[in-house]
């Protein structure tokens, strides 16, 4: 396996291969060093990932767990505060029913060497930094990519049975396969990143995790706290003109949004482009794209690369099972038709969330200290903090997801609930996320999922040997969990359930089907059941 690109999406890909065995080389261009995060926000469902990975407290221990995860919105740091949005610090975050972990803030300048490390550590796994892709070419028997190491210009060829592009928004990869990107930009920006250590210190409004800075011609822009010590980043919101970088005075831009001329340390300035875009097609032969190569976020919402990092979960365990013998050639054509959809519906979730961020408006009043303006700042921050709570408020979009009519999945015929964005209702209907419970000896369902396929028995009268012995003729592993405990059997709602690797339900049913081996030959990806 040949993996291009370094960043979270392809270090989880490369690290979820690593756990599987299965021999893979990553190559990134860059020396690994992060210039400018984007991803910030680990999601619930990667933090699922994470724990499977065996570095979930490490990303934990990053961020302060007592920086508040507050939402402001003001006029200027030293201006008006024209409404908050309160929640706690993730060290006072509750337990979640629905999952073993909560979300967590972890920049990318951290996550990165975290992911890179665990990838390392599997004796399966490469990683070749400062290491360019510059041409490729494939045939029926594999991938054979041209290389060139940047520190001695030496090149070189790296022959692979499959290839996946990681390589970002501006992929040379899919460029090559003439794959085209559907959408639209939504603006043109800039991001600021600096150092200000303790910066709340400076002003009155108190620790925020993010301040939405609003003006009287609506909202402009926002400040972020990166890793809740000394880290910020301003981000524009921009508009559908391009930026001339050439005129932009960073330091004014920042002084506009302290409400002061404050001294920090301006250490990147990066224009950048806000799209909603998803590409035609998420793979071109033996070679596969995920994360930014496919699908372009606003990032309103923090979905870009945890959307891209479950690509490559979703993807990881098919080319294991292919290059291990026992996966078949409709494991491989899933892959699209499962994750298009969902970069669809996160991609239009978050440009939703951008709309919401720029509904305040003109209000030529707002800074004046009037009664007027004192009405239009009440409206305008209350207005904004109900409209924006749906950004923070997402775990229907982190563990909703769902692959609605995958060709790897046996429907069971109920009908599929409502695909709510914000609030999320455990469901183990084939192509959901197998619902989250806590068992006996502490562990999680969840822990259960990941080496092969996972047949959770919750009535140990019923006779699964049929299904045993076809996984077997098949070399398909399947291990059978008996699960002694009513409640979550009804969280199931089924006697028995077969989990995918990926953890997402493949069938479940009160009996076996009648032919044990068609079973076994669709959720293996060998054909068979029909929808």
């Amino acid at each position: 396996m040949l993996i291009v690109g370094g960043g979270p999406v392809g270090l989880g890909l490369a690290l979820e291969l690593g756990r599987l065995g299965t021999d893979c080389i990553l190559v990134e261009q860059s020396d690994g060093t992060v210039e400018q995060p984007k991803l910030g926000l680990v999601s619930t469902r990667t933090m699922e990932f994470c724990r499977r990975w065996g570095t979930a407290q490490e990303i934990r221990d990053v961020y302060p767990p007592d920086y508040p995860g507050t939402q402001m919105f003001v006029t200027s740091l030293c201006g008006y505060e024209l409404a908050r949005q309160s929640y706690p610090s993730f060290g006072e975050l509750p337990t979640l029913e629905t999952s073993p972990e909560r979300h967590q803030r972890c920049t990318q300048i951290y996550f990165e060497p975290i992911l890179r490390r665990a990838a390392e550590a599997h004796s399966s796994t490469e990683i070749q930094l400062r290491t360019r892709m510059t041409s490729f070419h494939q045939d029926a028997g594999g991938v054979m990519a041209q290389v060139e190491n940047l520190y001695t210009g030496e090149t070189g060829t790296i022959e692979a049975d499959y290839m996946v592009a990681c390589d970002g928004a501006s992929s040379t990869v899919r460029s090559a396969l003439g794959i085209e990107m559907e959408g639209k930009l939504l603006s043109h920006s800039v991001n600021i990143f600096f150092r200000a250590p303790e910066l709340w210190a400076r002003h009155d409004k108190g620790k925020a995790e993010r301040y939405l800075l609003v003006g009287p011609d609506g909202t402009w822009g926002n400040f972020t706290a990166i890793d809740g010590r000394e880290l910020w980043r301003l981000s524009i919101a921009g508009n559908q003109n391009p930026v001339d970088m050439d005129a932009f005075d960073a330091n004014a831009t920042l002084a506009r949004g302290f409400g002061a001329e404050w001294d920090v340390e301006i250490l990147s300035v990066m224009p950048w482009t806000r799209l909603q875009m998803v590409a035609n097609s998420f793979r071109g032969g033996r070679v596969f794209l995920a994360g930014d190569a496919v699908h372009c976020f606003s990032p309103t919402g923090g979905f870009g690369g945890n959307t891209g990092i479950s690509d490559g979960f979703n993807l990881a365990w098919k080319l294991a099972a292919v290059l291990d013998g026992w996966g078949g050639e409709a494991l491989l054509d899933s892959y699209e038709a499962e994750r298009r959809p969902i970069a669809f519906r996160n991609t239009g979730e978050a440009a939703v969330n951008f709309r919401r961020m720029m509904s305040a408006g003109k209000n030529p009043q707002l800074l004046d200290d009037t009664a007027v303006g004192a009405r239009q700042r009440s409206q305008t921050g209350e207005a904004l903090r109900a409209e924006t709570q749906a950004e923070w408020e997402v775990l229907g979009v982190q563990l909703g997801y769902r692959y609605e009519a995958s060709p790897i999945d046996v429907a069971d015929g109920t009908p599929s609930g409502p695909d709510d964005m914000q609030t999320y209702v455990p469901s183990a209907r084939p192509g959901h996320r197998a619902p989250h419970a806590w068992l006996i000896d502490g562990r999680s369902t969840l822990d259960l999922f990941g080496d092969g396929f996972a047949l959770l028995r919750f009535d140990a009268g019923l006779d699964v040997t049929a299904l045993q012995n076809a996984a077997t003729a098949r070399r398909v592993p399947l291990t059978v969990f008996d699960i002694d405990d009513a409640e979550i059997g009804g969280l199931y709602e089924a006697r028995a359930a077969i989990v995918r690797p990926d953890g997402h339900v493949a069938w479940r049913g009160d009996a076996l089907p009648s032919d044990a081996d068609m079973l076994i030959a669709t959720i293996s990806g060998h054909g068979g059941i029909k929808h």
